[in-house]
C-alpha cells in the first residue's frame, strides 16, 4: 500500500480513541515521540510496515489510515473545564468513527443524507423569542405538526445525524456534538439510564447544531 496515500489526522482519532499520549504510542510501537509527532504533522509518512505495527498497537486495520477524513472543529469544553483532556479527545475520535459509520452507510443508500438546518441565533445568550422562531423554522421546514416530538431519535436519524449511545463515564456530561457538515454526529450517555433525560439530550445536542453550527459541541447546562 502506498505511504503516500497515508491520512495523518486518522492516526490522531486512532490514537486519540486508545486513550494514548503520543508518548504511550511511541514505546508500544517501539517508535520515537518525534516520530510519531511527525507522522501526525504530516512531516513524514510511516512506511507499510510501520503503519502495519501502528495499527496492530491502535487495534484498527492498516486500512482505517488511508481513508478520506471529514474534519469538525475541535468543539468548545468551556463548561466542562473538570472534563480530562484525555477524555475530550477521545470523545472527539467516538465521533469522528461514528461519521464515518453514517458516511459509508450513506454511500450505500442504507442511512439518511443530512439536512440539518443552520440557522444561527445572535450568541449563547440569545433571546427566547430569537430561539423560539427558529425551532418554528425547523419545524416547518421538516414539515413537523405542533406538539411534543414522541421519537426525537429517531428524528435525528431521519434527518442523517448519527446518534449514538455509549458510557461516558463522566457525571458532568451527559450528550454532546460535533456538526459535521455531511452527517452531524450525537453521543448520548448511557450512565444514568433516563429515557425522559435522554430525550431531552437528544432536542438539546439538535438545538447546538441548528442554533450555533460549527461554533460549540453539546455541554451540560
Amino acid at each position: 500500500m502506498s505511504t503516500q496515500a497515508f491520512e495523518r489526522s486518522r492516526l490522531r482519532t486512532a490514537r486519540e480513541l486508545a486513550g494514548l499520549s503520543q508518548t504511550q504510542l511511541a514505546r508500544e510501537s517501539g517508535l520515537t515521540p518525534a516520530a510519531i509527532s511527525q507522522f501526525e504533522s504530516g512531516a513524514a509518512r510511516p512506511s507499510p510496515d510501520t503503519g502495519s505495527v501502528l495499527a496492530s498497537v491502535l487495534g484498527v486495520p492498516q486500512k482505517f489510515f488511508h481513508e478520506a477524513m471529514v474534519e469538525s472543529h475541535e468543539g468548545f469544553f468551556r463548561s466542562l473545564r473538570r472534563t480530562s483532556v484525555s477524555d475530550r479527545r477521545r470523545a472527539r475520535a467516538i465521533a469522528h468513527v461514528a461519521h464515518d459509520l453514517a458516511a459509508h452507510a450513506s454511500s450505500a443508500q442504507r442511512f439518511c443524507a443530512g439536512d440539518v438546518p443552520m440557522l444561527p441565533v445572535s450568541g449563547l445568550q440569545a433571546e427566547r423569542a430569537e430561539v423560539e422562531e427558529a425551532a418554528a423554522r425547523v419545524r416547518k421546514i421538516w414539515g413537523l405538526p405542533s406538539g411534543p416530538v414522541s421519537d426525537v431519535v429517531g428524528l435525528l436519524e431521519t434527518h442523517g445525524v448519527a446518534v449514538i449511545r455509549l458510557p461516558l463515564d463522566n457525571k458532568d456530561v451527559d450528550a454532546f456534538s460535533l456538526p459535521f457538515p455531511d452527517h452531524p454526529v450525537v453521543v448520548l450517555g448511557t450512565d444514568k439510564d433516563d429515557r425522559a433525560r435522554s430525550r431531552f439530550d437528544s432536542a438539546h445536542e439538535l438545538a447546538h447544531l441548528v442554533l450555533h453550527g460549527e461554533q460549540i459541541w453539546g455541554v451540560k447546562e
